[in-house]
């Protein structure tokens, strides 16, 4: 495990080029389509023993190609939006599901195979085509990330019901031969939720002839695609099990809800070929870098080997995700998650500690029990008690339903011994009404001297989708906890942060949530809110909307210090304009702010911020994302008032071109810490980079 990682302190060096692990074999494949058949249920598909409502998908063309049986939607909600995001990114997303019209620029926030396609090729944008029957899917053709973006979208057409799609799509590739192809067909979802079943399974069965169509008209009946094609079959998600609702709805965690088919046919894969290994809908993008020759450098899935006749890499990538870092009694800890070379989904949490005069780490330690295949997004803290570690979990907690829940674990000793395993929230599975599901997401931890803090959020179905984010507080050292609302609404709070300000009693939080934008009421954009609690969570109060305008704010941080509390998000207009920072400040802990700063950090794209109080040197720190080299790198500024900050310095000992992404940071002690994500080249794994900066 230590080969993977990467310390280097107190500056970094790491590698002087970026090289990206590409495809060694030659596969005849030239071009992919992906046929996205949405919210068909496995049990009317691969599950069904008698195929009926898929005799072209079943009949005639699985025997020449191969399906996976245990291919799964495995992330939080299963709805369209946020399953198409994973199935183009390779990356799990908890993104709102993207209504019928209306929102605006909810995008993935890490490259598409388009965008990969076109970056690598550099071929122009009717290379690429999306064609989708429904309105959830109408920002897949860019990403958010700034390497890439709208400089390489791919084109991108509305359909409608699934005849017309097919038609647009037909008339698309006849006019652009693109190489590589994403359609959504919409009737069976849309079908689905009426709750008539001769409707749904009508649907289905059309759906079976337009895959077949695809597949013998448009792409082995044209020269351009014939024998050197490969097509994806598959689905965004499925439909409640009838135990748990019903075909009716989904968006849930049954089975019937996570399972989808998935088969694979072109001229690289094996004929007649049934595999039974669990593979997720983010392995997908990985795959189509493979069959076509392009790296997808942040993409988290692993390349579906079993659909290629030559193996093309039978080793799992390791992916090591979200670090973060805490101070306490001149102690350092870093969290993380990492998949596991055991199950392609598999994931778990590990710590690393040292003393401050330590140069090196100590052996990773692993936090969670293991008995769940998910243990993901860590946060720890530190006080009097100990060290408190928070994680989302994703075991089985009945022993058969996986779920999704929040678990927490104490060392008092700080880190050397651990508590058991405690469960602080859990999901509420969908019973015969659907609208009882409830999922618990991404939590984060902070402390004070008289307590814990657990911030998380609830994903509720119901006729106004209410969302809410809560706060589990702890008067006892982790022992006991009260769930308090700190805000509820029918959207949807994301990247919430929080942290602890001057007083044992006091906390504040920054999240983005959607909001309506100015002078537009139908629409809705990305916007900063800001709450706190003076009681230790006991009540949240004084809410405060910190951006209000038609751009996107995004990834907000906060920072206490010098008698201020700032906040710092990233910002761009809807067009895809370089990302700035801006900045608010507060000389009354939250109850006011100033007018919106921009902080100086050039002409290029400056996102993911992570600040902190450095109280050693009575200045906030900000470390970012930056792309002044064309890359994502790591820079940092301080200041001292919130308003006037330094010039931006690269971290870094000599120019490199090594991806940096996700970065945090904490100080304390006279010491400070940023940690990162990292890519190896050549491997396309990820390490955790860290650095001591004081």
């Amino acid at each position: 495990m230590k080969k993977h990682m990467q310390w280097t302190m107190p500056v970094v060096t790491f590698f002087a080029i970026i090289l990206f692990s590409l495809p060694l074999l030659a596969y005849t494949t030239k071009n992919v389509f992906v046929v996205v058949i949405d919210g068909l249920r496995n049990n009317e598909a691969f599950e069904d023993l008698d195929h009926d409502l898929i005799p072209h998908i079943w009949n005639d063309l699985r025997p020449y190609g191969t399906i996976y049986t245990e291919f799964y939607n495995d992330y939080l909600t299963t709805y369209t939006t946020p399953a198409h995001m994973a199935i183009v990114t390779g990356q799990w997303h908890a993104a709102p599901n993207l209504a019928s019209a209306g929102t605006n620029d909810v995008r993935p926030e890490v490259p598409t195979i388009f965008e990969y396609f076109r970056y690598h090729t550099r071929k122009p944008k009717e290379s690429c085509l999306v064609v989708t029957g429904k309105k959830n899917n109408i920002q897949l053709d860019w990403s958010l990330e700034p390497t890439y973006g709208p400089n390489y979208a791919s084109l991108l057409f509305e359909g409608g019901n699934d005849a017309d799609t097919y038609a647009l799509l037909k008339t698309k590739v006849v006019a652009h031969h693109p190489n590589l192809i994403l359609v959504n067909l919409k009737g069976v979802d849309e079908a689905g939720h009426t709750g008539d079943w001769a409707a749904y399974t009508g649907a289905i069965k059309k759906a079976d002839e337009l895959v077949y169509q695809i597949w013998t008209q448009l792409i082995q009946g044209d020269a351009f695609y014939a024998n050197q094609t490969t097509m994806i079959v598959t689905s965004d998600h499925g439909r409640h099990d009838d135990a748990y609702g019903g075909f009716q709805e989904h968006g849930g965690m049954c089975h019937g809800c996570r399972h989808v088919m998935f088969l694979g046919i072109g001229p690289d894969t094996p004929q007649g070929q049934i595999s039974t290994e669990r593979r997720y809908l983010r392995d997908i993008a990985s795959t189509v870098g493979e069959f076509l020759n392009f790296p997808t450098p942040f993409a988290r899935g692993q390349i579906i080997s079993g659909i290629f006749s030559q193996n093309p890499d039978p080793e799992i990538r390791v992916y090591r995700r979200n670090p973060r870092v805490k101070i306490f009694q001149g102690k350092v800890f870093v969290v993380w998650s990492q998949n596991d070379l055991t199950d392609t989904g598999n994931e778990h949490v590990f710590l690393m500690k040292k003393d401050a005069a330590d140069v090196f780490f100590g052996n990773p330690i692993p936090i969670d029990s293991q008995n769940a295949r998910w243990a993901f997004f860590p946060a720890v803290t530190a006080n009097k008690d100990g060290l408190h570690v928070v994680w989302l979990d994703g075991r089985a907690r009945d022993g058969i339903h996986d779920t999704w829940s929040v678990y927490y674990r104490k060392s008092m000793d700080y880190g050397s011994t651990w508590e058991n395993e405690q469960l602080i929230a859990a999901s509420t599975f969908e019973s015969a009404d659907p609208n009882s599901m409830e999922i618990v997401g991404e939590p984060e931890i902070i402390s004070n001297e008289l307590g814990e803090l657990i911030i998380t959020v609830r994903y509720k179905r119901g006729p106004n989708q209410n969302r809410r984010i809560t706060s589990f507080r702890s008067a006892d050292g982790g022992k006991k906890w009260v769930e308090i609302t700190v805000k509820q609404d029918n959207l949807s709070p994301m990247q919430y942060n929080p942290i602890a300000m001057e007083g044992p009693k006091e906390a504040s939080m920054v999240w983005i949530d959607m909001a309506q934008t100015p002078n537009k009421p139908t629409y809705y954009n990305w916007e900063v809110f800001f709450m706190r609690t003076m009681n230790s969570g006991t009540t949240w109060k004084d809410l405060n909307r910190l951006t209000n305008d038609t751009s996107y704010s995004y990834m907000p941080t906060l920072a206490w210090g010098g008698n201020k509390l700032i906040t710092v998000w990233a910002n761009r207009d809807v067009a895809g304009t370089p990302w700035k920072l801006r900045v608010r400040t507060s000389t009354n802990k939250g109850l006011s702010w100033g007018s919106a700063l921009t902080i100086p950090t050039g002409a290029s794209s400056a996102w993911q911020p992570a600040m902190v109080w450095n109280a050693a040197r009575s200045e906030f720190f900000i470390a970012w994302i930056d792309y002044a080299s064309g890359i994502p790198d790591l820079r940092s500024s301080t200041c001292k008032d919130g308003q006037n900050w330094t010039l931006p310095i690269t971290i870094n000992s000599q120019p490199n071109n090594v991806f940096r992404y996700k970065p945090h940071v904490a100080s304390g002690d006279g010491l400070l810490y940023l940690v990162w994500e990292e890519l190896v080249p050549g491997s396309g794994e990820w390490v955790i980079g860290v650095a001591s900066l004081r």
